[in-house]
């Protein structure tokens, strides 16, 4: 872009102030990073809502104990004992089922 008195470039001022924008924005950005507290901050937000979520779930449980109500915990492990239970009774259905048809193929060879 050449300067011409005639014709003015109008956003060369916009991009020269955009251009010390980011070079004061990358030279701010690279010092921080290099600091062990900002490493610290991130560390801290990152853990952060995992925290609140096990401090939530504690005092839930906490209030669910208190009304003598089952916890998520609770439900899970009874789930699971309803599903060890549920497939307990197919292997008996299907033992059952070939105990009563394989004795009819018996006699009917027989006979």
């Amino acid at each position: 872009m050449t300067s011409d008195p005639a014709n003015p470039d109008r956003a060369a001022f916009v991009r020269d102030m955009l251009g010390q924008w980011e070079s004061i924005a990358q030279e701010f950005g690279s010092s921080l990073l290099k600091t062990g507290e900002f490493a610290r901050a991130v560390n801290n937000a990152t853990a952060a809502p995992a925290k609140a979520r096990t401090l939530g779930s504690e005092l839930v449980g906490q209030a669910l104990a208190a009304a003598a109500m089952p916890s998520r915990a609770d439900i899970a492990r009874l789930t699971e004992r309803l599903d060890t239970v549920d497939a307990r009774l197919a292997r008996i259905e299907t033992l059952l089922e070939t105990f009563i048809t394989k004795p009819k193929k018996a006699k009917k060879n027989k006979g």
